[in-house]
């Protein structure tokens, strides 16, 4: 199984496996492309949805959709996949899902400036700049998205109705109240704001201490990070509550939870 930040580097190092009739190649390529950006829908102006509904008329009203592409099965349910990327919640598969599909109906001539008529010399471009322009993560769509990419089915929650608050409350949540109890892939959750990150490792230095990496999608007032490698120090106060600082949040001590990966 991956460990969060080997997911976090997928996501910089995308792999998009595409036919080579869909960019006029007489084989098959795969462009990579990295997802850099933060995207969350309670930042309205940094999301433009206008090519989310031209990628989904066109999937929408194709009779003859691809279930695959590049050799590689695309995700189920994709027109709801195609809103979901488009507003920071997806995982790496389903990222890879929507970026096919724009280079397949940009060959088409159907998606008009996104994507048109790719060649196998500037996919990557077209590809990277879309990315840069309207696909990312937020904090819940980088935890749901490597969960969903590691180890959850179809009858898991949907990621997009999800909060940061809904990994203290959702079964088979189970609160940490030691640090011995903690472990990787555990959920830290920002008790006095809307944040959440994947512990990646901990190294325990006392009873009440550990130093630990975590992986995430940042942003945080005005700083948009994005997918970013975390470090700091746990401290145990009482209860469930610990203290983290942080080396990367403006704010250097931030009251946390940690729960168990939904």
């Amino acid at each position: 199984m991956p460990r969060p930040v080997d997911y976090l580097n997928t996501l910089r190092n995308l792999e998009i496996p595409l036919d080579g009739f869909i960019v006029d190649s007489k084989s098959d390529v795969t462009p990579q492309v990295t997802v850099k950006r933060y995207q969350n829908t309670k930042i309205p102006s940094t999301i433009d949805l206008a090519p989310k509904d031209i990628l989904l008329a066109n999937h929408w009203g194709d009779s003859k959709k691809p279930s695959k592409i590049g050799g590689v099965a695309l995700p189920t349910g994709m027109e709801r996949l195609i809103y979901y990327i488009h507003i920071g919640v997806g995982s790496s598969s389903e990222i890879r899902g929507v970026l096919q599909l724009a280079a397949y109906y940009g060959h088409q001539g159907k998606f008009k400036p996104y994507i048109d008529s790719p060649k196998a010399a500037d996919i990557q471009t077209q590809l990277q700049d879309y990315c840069d322009k309207y696909i990312g993560v937020c904090c819940v769509g980088f935890t749901t998205g490597f969960a969903k990419d590691s180890r959850w089915s179809a009858a898991y929650p949907d990621a997009a109705a999800l909060d940061s608050a809904s990994f203290l409350k959702s079964p088979p949540a189970v609160l940490k109240k030691t640090i011995g109890e903690i472990g990787q892939e555990d959920v830290m959750v920002w008790i006095e704001k809307a944040h959440n990150a994947v512990i990646d490792t901990k190294t325990a230095t006392s009873d009440k201490k550990a130093e630990l990496t975590t992986a995430e999608s940042l942003g945080e007032g005005s700083t948009l990070v994005g997918p970013n490698i975390d470090q700091g120090t746990l401290e145990h106060v009482s209860g469930d509550l610990f203290y983290f600082y942080s080396t990367t949040h403006v704010t250097k001590k931030n009251p946390v939870k940690i729960t168990t990966l939904l």
